[in-house]
């Protein structure tokens, strides 16, 4: 489902991008009052961290930062002001910033570079964006005085740490006064002075030097700024609070819900027990929030609602997509978009590409990879993943390639709803307080999954949204023969669906392969096969028995890995429902053993492709020949780019179909 951060933030503010307009003096202030008040407004910073686990294709050329960014030990996050001896005030998005940041907590820095952290959060407000806190070993800073006197185009002037390069006085004029989006609950004061990024917490004054508001953001549209006039601060309980709406929905389904989040907690605190008070009251609305919208959408969601075409449609997905609901409310999968492929020495292979909003790929390990350490080094698996991803570090105008994140930091199992269980791994990028967050499914091949470039703030909430995704994964299993006799081996690594898969492959014997829908004995001389034969199995969510499961729905057996010589068997069941008509006549077609279906060879108007197919169902339990009821049907084919004779490929398929055993009906 969508993060409650998602609506948050667009109701909060605009946390990232703040603050652009014009002009710069204020003649009108006097010269003892600006210094009153720099003394009394400090920047808000985020200690960076001391060492960078990252390792880069070559030296970061970090004299292209500018040197006053380069040689600061924090980062200028935004502006706060003192309103009472050892009470400061600032935006509550400057401080959420900080929390779950791997920066720590947040901290005052004054203009001579002493620092001070914050020690207890006093009030705080998300809807209204203000939040009142301490400091350990507070300066002796003179309070600002407050006025809840205003008018309509006094003089007003707005302070902060305009671009994180130090305390700027600016002026302007206080326009309107305009209720909020929500439901008028107070009114924003607009001013014209103009404002900068780091400006957010910082004080909006009157010709006194009194603070008359908290700078917060500025119109996306006009150049007009907000500030939440102060005595909504003076005026707010001790405790916090949260009351917003916003939007939810499902990340792979089209319906959208209006959603509150309502929520008061105690306060004074100190920051770490704010920011996991806090933390926690998102996560448990966004796992509120997920509940809510699978109850109510119940009688929509796949397999519910319009799925009659994928539950009757074995897809190839060699790269990862997803189930989901399209424009017209139909079910069915999506092709990733911009797909890429990199290749690996030792017939290595990463795939990537795009899908609802995350980056999906598929990892073929190198021959020189051995199982054991392949499968339980996170280093080694990101090392090789980055070599896809291709993720970069911006340094000035260059984009320096990452080449290893390191050690991860956060490692668990996830098992999804069908019994497949996922590797989620998390490494910091400490220069953007991020996470680069890993969803990782083994295969007999190496792994398949998504990968997320996550704040680090919104990290659990990331999870929680990306866990309905791990549900919704369409993928084929793919891995040479060898790979496969030991992935069923494992335990730890096979999914449920396979447990019960049996494969064996010898010189002599050939291939056999079984399963409780299907059996198959192919002749070593079919193929002409090895261990490095390669055998791909199309997964497919199939509605069985009353309830929806995640089985085998094609078996594919290839000679070799260029693929063009193979077997293939794919299971086919007869559709239902409007969405699936083009399906009913290949259905008709396999019954009658109609054209396609025949068992009569074919080829491509090149003579490049030859191939041959046929319909193959259950047995009828007293005689040869298929039962008319079944409800299953396999499309049992061979493919080559050899030349062959017609007869030679119709003697192939006789063998094949006499191979192969339905045990589904």
């Amino acid at each position: 489902m969508d993060c409650p951060t998602r609506g948050l933030k667009l109701y909060i503010g605009l946390c990232v991008a703040l603050l652009f307009a014009t002009g710069v003096r204020a003649a009108n202030l006097s010269t003892d009052a600006q210094s009153a008040v720099r003394a009394a407004t400090f920047e808000v910073v985020l200690h960076k961290p001391d060492a960078d686990p990252l390792s880069y294709e070559k030296p970061l050329p970090l004299d292209l930062i500018p040197f006053v960014i380069r040689s600061d030990k924090y980062w200028s996050v935004g502006t706060a002001f003192a309103i009472a001896p050892n009470i400061y005030v600032s935006a509550a998005h400057v401080l959420l910033g900080a929390v779950g940041s791997q920066f720590g907590a947040p901290a005052l820095r004054d203009s001579a570079g002493h620092v001070f952290p914050v020690d207890r959060v006093l009030k705080f407000s998300a809807h209204e964006d203000f939040v009142t806190f301490s400091v350990s070993g507070a300066p002796a800073a003179v309070p600002l005085q407050t006025s809840v006197e205003r008018k309509i185009d006094q003089p007003v002037f707005a302070v902060g740490n305009a671009l994180g390069e130090g305390v700027v006085i600016r002026d302007g004029l206080l326009t309107s006064e305009t209720p909020e989006d929500q439901d008028g609950r107070w009114k924003w004061l607009r001013f014209s002075a103009a404002a900068s990024p780091g400006n957010s917490g910082g004080p909006l004054l009157d010709t006194e030097g009194r603070v008359i508001g908290v700078v917060r953001a500025k119109s996306p549209n006009e150049n007009l700024n907000y500030a939440l006039p102060i005595d909504r601060v003076l005026n707010a309980p001790q405790q916090g609070s949260i009351d917003v709406r916003y939007t939810i929905k499902l990340p792979n389904a089209r319906p959208t819900q209006v959603a509150t989040l309502k929520a008061q907690f105690d306060l004074p605190k100190p920051f770490p027990a704010f920011a996991t008070a806090y933390g926690d009251i998102l996560l448990h609305t966004a796992q509120r929030d997920d509940q809510q919208l699978l109850s109510s959408l119940s009688a929509q969601l796949f397999p519910q609602g319009d799925s009659a075409k994928l539950l009757a449609t074995v897809y190839d997905a060699s790269l990862p997509c997803f189930v989901q609901q399209n424009d017209q409310d139909v079910w069915d999968t999506v092709a990733a978009s911009a797909e890429d492929n990199q290749d690996l020495p030792g017939k290595g292979l990463v795939s990537t590409g795009s899908s609802l909003g995350v980056r999906v790929f598929r990892l073929r390990r190198p021959g020189a990879a051995s199982d054991e350490k392949f499968y339980h080094d996170p280093t080694a698996l990101m090392d090789l993943l980055l070599k896809g991803l291709k993720l970069s570090r911006t340094v000035g105008e260059q984009q320096v390639r990452i080449t290893s994140l390191g050690r991860a930091t956060r490692q668990h199992a996830f098992e999804d709803h069908f019994a497949r269980e996922w590797q989620v791994i998390a490494w910091p990028l400490g220069y953007i307080d991020s996470y680069v967050l890993l969803y990782a499914l083994p295969t007999p091949e190496g792994y398949v999954g998504m990968v997320h470039l996550v704040p680090s703030a919104q990290l659990d909430i990331t999870e929680q949204y990306m866990n309905p995704l791990a549900d919704a994964v369409y993928v084929n299993y793919s891995g040479t023969l060898a790979q496969w006799q030991a992935f069923l081996s494992r335990r730890d690594l096979r999914p449920k669906a396979l447990e019960h898969v049996q494969l064996t492959f010898d010189a002599q014997q050939g291939l056999r392969y079984r399963s409780p829908r299907l059996a198959v004995q192919l002749p070593r001389d079919l193929e002409d096969l090895s261990g490095a034969s390669e055998l791909e199995l199309h997964m497919a969510y199939l509605f069985s028995g009353g309830h929806l499961d995640w089985d085998v729905g094609g078996v594919y057996v290839y000679k070799d890995d260029n693929r063009h010589t193979y077997v293939g068997l794919e299971r086919h069941v007869k559709p239902a429902g409007e969405s699936a008509k083009d399906l009913l006549e290949t259905w008709n077609a396999m019954r009658s053993h109609g054209s396609g279906f025949n068992g009569v060879a074919g080829h491509d108007a090149e003579f490049r492709s030859y191939w041959i197919h046929d319909a193959l169902g259950a047995p009828l339990a007293n005689g040869p020949g298929n039962d008319p009821q079944d409800a299953v049907l396999y499309d049992v084919f061979y493919s080559t780019d050899a030349s062959s004779y017609p007869s030679d490929l119709e003697e192939t398929e006789r063998r094949l179909i006499q191979a192969t055993q339905v045990l589904e009906r």
